[in-house]
């Protein structure tokens, strides 16, 4: 995820064809057919015959009312009712969460209706219904947050991590923190498979002697020293990590 222009399709391509992925496409604009430029899309060309899918509102939607009949067969309304108290306050706690407020109102209803199990399957639908919007407001709003990100990346040896780091870093204006507990020490470049300086593009200095704790409170530094300068910190490593 990121802003218009910074690289994202090209990214996912590379990604795709290093790792034989597919690509869904999340852009709430290049759902929709013609203007190709205004939109920037992806060229044919620049698929690479990398598979891509469009992921519009629809697929989102249809998501989210699977999750919400998730939550109701499994007894969504025996739980709330466990917690219900009529005159609570439903805007803190574990009551704001998604569902619960929902819930006590059909449950507040539900006293005043005596034996009519019809009016109260519709206020129990309407309730449920009204879940939906409200999670799909949610997914929507957060996914527009500014959030302060950290990726990080992990899997066995030879599998271009670093590579993968160095072209994230370069798309993305991040900075590389290396967590491979072998790579910290100086010396046995080959059998650490340590990334060579030309891939580097600049270094953390680190300790010869170097503890998980050392690793640990040096790496908060960093992090909190890369966001502060607009940059996305990036920590990477091996499996001995």
């Amino acid at each position: 995820m990121g802003a218009t222009g910074t690289g994202k399709s090209r990214l996912s391509v590379d990604l795709g064809t290093f790792f034989r992925g597919e690509i869904i496409n999340s852009d709430k604009m290049q759902v929709y057919k013609g203007l190709e430029i205004v939109t920037n899309k992806i060229t044919h060309n620049d698929k690479q015959d990398v598979r891509h899918y469009f992921l519009d509102q629809s697929v989102l939607n249809r998501r989210v009312d699977t999750r919400v009949d998730e939550m109701v067969n499994p007894g969504l309304v025996d739980e709330v009712r466990q917690i219900f108290i009529p005159d609570e306050d439903y805007t803190k706690g574990i009551r704001v969460s998604i569902g619960v407020t929902e819930m006590a109102k059909y449950l507040r209803e539900e006293k005043n209706i005596d034996k009519d199990d019809e009016s109260k399957k519709m206020i129990l639908q309407a309730s449920i219904s009204s879940i939906k919007p409200k999670m799909n407001t949610f997914i929507n709003n957060n996914n527009k947050f500014d959030k302060k990100k950290v990726v990080f990346i992990i899997g066995a040896k030879g599998m271009g991590k670093s590579r993968l780091s160095v072209d994230l870093a370069t798309h993305f204006r991040g900075e590389i923190i290396n967590s491979d507990k072998m790579q910290v020490y100086k010396g046995l470049e080959i059998v650490t498979n340590k990334i060579t300086h030309a891939d580097k593009q600049g270094e953390i200095e680190q300790d010869s002697n170097f503890t998980t704790e050392d690793f640990y409170l040096k790496c908060n530094i960093y992090i909190e020293k890369f966001l502060k300068a607009q940059c996305v910190p990036i920590v990477v490593g091996g499996s001995n990590s």
